[in-house]
């Protein structure tokens, strides 16, 4: 989610001025990871799979039957909204919260001018 950085989440938490590269650091940091800056890695914890399972929801509230950085993003934000997982601490580390992340997420995907993965007015 954080090492594509063209997808709706990423133009989304760039938009709230959050550099991705400090925001998985931070994660790795809060995960007990040492930060390598390098590559993703995949992690499939409970949580990990917990966070797919409520992307799956969100596109499927859309009426989407695909699942994009955008529906991962507000995955994380439910477990955030919830107190499950690090996300809430995350967001505050990063000065924001979840519930911004949500509105900047929704508010890019009401703009008609914007694509599913990509920022408003660009192809």
């Amino acid at each position: 989610l954080l090492a594509e950085g063209e997808g709706a989440a990423a133009v989304a938490l760039g938009a709230m001025g959050i550099d991705l590269v400090t925001a998985r650091d931070e994660t790795d940091r809060a995960l007990g990871r040492r930060p390598l800056g390098g590559p993703a890695r995949a992690t499939f914890s409970d949580l990990a799979l917990d966070a797919l399972e409520r992307a799956l929801a969100e596109s499927l509230t859309v009426g989407r039957d695909t699942v994009d950085t955008r529906e991962l993003l507000l995955g994380l934000v439910q477990q955030a909204e919830r107190g499950l997982g690090l996300m809430e601490a995350t967001f505050g580390l990063l000065g924001t919260s979840a519930a911004a992340v949500r509105e900047t997420v929704t508010a890019a995907e009401s703009d008609p001018d914007a694509g599913p993965e990509s920022p408003a007015g660009e192809p």
